[in-house]
């Protein structure tokens, strides 16, 4: 949940609610200074769950389809369970063309593999990007397994990815990145 309320917070903090009218009640208006605020508001509405923890990292790429476009921002979200679990489940596309990240996903699903960590990179869908975009998922799920010392390696990690189809994951950035993950 507190993934999901970061992810909202340039929205939370350039809308102001509405004060409540007299005759509708409405949820009391909240205003943030600054990113701490709304950080420490969010920890006393939203904490995770217990045995979760959640990180993010931030880099940037050139994407090899468009060179031009340079330092281009990529923002890597990771979610750790504290134990391995066989008990998960996961809803994917059905799209005639789904992107590597489901492909891989789905095949863990149905071996059953324990999952104990989520990375979730936007930017890059890596959909119909050329090249091998399973090798690409297998190598940013690698890194993240290293880097948390997931004895499952690669095969306990979800990948996902969102973001402009026929890119593909700029793997060793997102290999740089993995050392900026904190807790």
């Amino acid at each position: 949940m507190v993934l999901y309320c970061l992810l909202l917070l340039p929205l939370a903090m350039a809308l102001s609610i509405p004060s409540p009218s007299s005759k509708m009640k409405m949820s009391p208006s909240y205003h943030y200074e600054d990113k701490a605020s709304y950080i420490a508001h969010l920890q006393t509405i939203c904490p995770l769950p217990a045995g979760f923890q959640c990180s993010f990292a931030k880099t940037c790429f050139t994407p090899v389809e468009a060179p031009h476009m340079k330092d281009m921002p990529i923002t890597l979200t990771l979610i750790k369970m504290c134990s391995p679990t066989s008990n998960w489940a996961a809803v994917f596309t059905k799209n005639t063309f789904p992107g590597a990240p489901v492909i891989v996903g789905k095949a863990l699903l149905l071996r059953r593999e324990p999952l104990q960590a989520i990375v979730v990179n936007n930017k890059v869908s890596n959909v119909c990007a050329g090249g091998d975009g399973i090798s690409d998922v297998l190598a940013v799920s690698e890194a993240v397994a290293q880097e948390l010392e997931l004895t499952g390696g690669a095969r306990s990690v979800l990948a996902s990815s969102t973001g402009v189809i026929g890119w593909r994951v700029p793997r060793q950035e997102v290999r740089r990145a993995r050392a900026k993950y904190k807790s």
